[in-house]
C-alpha cells in the first residue's frame, strides 16, 4: 500500500511542535521543518504518518531520540608526544596534551590521570630501585620543564580557552616493541570525566 506523501512531526524538549510533508521518506531536522528551533539537549519525540490515496493519514511508526550535551572539555593527546626506552625498565611516556574548553564558563580542573592497557603493569617486573630510579628521572624532567610546561599547572581553564602541557608517566614496553596504547583523564571538579587515547603504534621496518 503506498503511504505518499510522508508527513514527520517532531516534538523537542521544549515542548514546540513542528512538522515537515515531503513525497520522499527521509527527514532532515530542523532544516526541513518551518519554525522549528536549533537542535539542543534533550529528548525530542518524533512520529511519522503516510497519507492513503483517499487523503487519510495513517501512523507509520514514532519514537524519541535523547540529544546528548557535547562535553564541556574536549581533550586530545598530540602527534607531537614522545617514548622513551628508560634503561630497558619501562618507557617514558612524555604525552602532549590539548584541552579545550568549549563552555562559556570557567571550569575547575580536579585531577589529571594516566590509564595503561590491562594487565601486569612494568613495576611487577622491576626492582624497588628500578622503580624509585625512574619515578626520580620523571620527576626531575617535570620540575625542570624538560619536555615543556607541565600539564599539572593548568588547575582551572578560562571559557572557549585551549591550553596544552606535557603529562609525563612510565608505561609498560610492548613484549614486541612499538607504543603502547596511552589515555590521559581530566576530571573536573564535579566528578566529570574527560578522556583521550594516544594509540598503540607498532614498530616501523624501513628500507632504501
Amino acid at each position: 500500500m503506498a503511504l505518499s506523501p510522508r508527513r514527520c512531526t517532531v516534538i523537542n524538549p521544549s515542548g514546540v511542535t513542528t512538522s515537515a510533508t515531503r513525497l520522499n521518506r527521509y527527514f532532515q531536522y530542523p532544516q526541513e521543518f518551518e519554525n522549528a528551533p536549533p537542535v539542543r539537549p534533550g529528548l525530542y519525540r518524533f512520529r511519522l504518518e503516510g497519507q492513503l490515496t483517499n487523503g487519510e493519514w495513517v501512523d507509520i511508526t514514532s519514537g524519541k531520540h535523547e540529544v546528548q550535551p557535547p562535553p564541556a572539555l574536549v581533550v586530545k593527546i598530540l602527534d607531537d608526544s614522545m617514548f622513551e626506552n628508560w634503561k630497558y625498565i619501562a618507557l617514558i611516556a612524555a604525552l602532549h596534551v590539548q584541552v579545550q574548553n568549549t563552555t562559556s564558563m570557567s571550569i575547575q580542573v580536579s585531577g589529571y590521570a594516566y590509564i595503561g592497557e590491562d594487565g601486569p603493569g612494568w613495576e611487577d617486573l622491576a626492582t624497588g630501585e628500578e622503580i624509585m630510579s625512574i619515578r626520580r628521572e620523571i620527576s626531575r624532567r617535570d620540575e625542570t620543564q624538560h619536555h615543556g610546561q607541565p600539564l599539572r599547572l593548568f588547575a582551572r581553564i578560562a571559557p572557549d580557552q585551549t591550553i596544552s602541557g606535557w603529562f609525563l608517566t612510565p608505561v609498560n614496553r610492548p613484549s614486541a616493541s612499538g607504543i603502547p596504547a596511552c589515555t590521559v583523564i581530566v576530571k573536573d571538579n564535579v566528578g566529570n570525566q574527560y578522556r583521550a587515547t594516544f594509540p598503540a603504534r607498532e614498530p616501523q621496518v624501513y628500507g632504501s
